[in-house]
């Protein structure tokens, strides 16, 4: 399988829809298949930062930064290339999110009720991996 972003988007943006059925793949051609870089997306800054579908079989539930980084080498990623993927994507939340749902007409108090979404106790620890 090659390198992907949905486990690490889900445990950064609070993602609430993650289950089996909200993951999307993508042909890559010679009988090989790829997780979509994104696919339904809902940042969810309310809900509790438990996972419908573990990470990796048998495994918690939580929505772990750590608990991605542990499941690198099930998605056949280096460890140190999934810190560097955990670190840029974290650093592109926490610089976007609010551009980007400005671009949506989300502003002001609104806005901001989405921010625990994009800047919550998984942020230091995605940028620091």
């Amino acid at each position: 399988m090659a390198r992907s972003s949905p486990p690490r988007y889900s445990r950064r943006c609070r993602r609430w829809t993650d289950h089996l059925k909200n993951h999307g793949f993508l042909y890559v051609g010679a009988g090989r298949w790829r997780l979509s870089p994104v696919f339904d997306v809902n940042p969810a800054p309310d809900r509790n930062p438990h996972l419908e579908t573990a990470i990796i079989e048998s495994g918690a539930h939580d929505r772990s930064i750590l608990l991605a980084l542990e499941a690198c080498e099930f998605f056949e990623i280096a460890d140190e290339d999934a810190r560097q993927m955990i670190r840029e994507r974290a650093r592109r939340i926490s610089d976007l999110w609010r551009e980007a749902l400005r671009q949506v007409g989300v502003s002001g108090a609104l806005a901001r009720q989405y921010e625990p979404a994009f800047i919550n106790d998984q942020t230091d620890l995605a940028n620091n991996v």
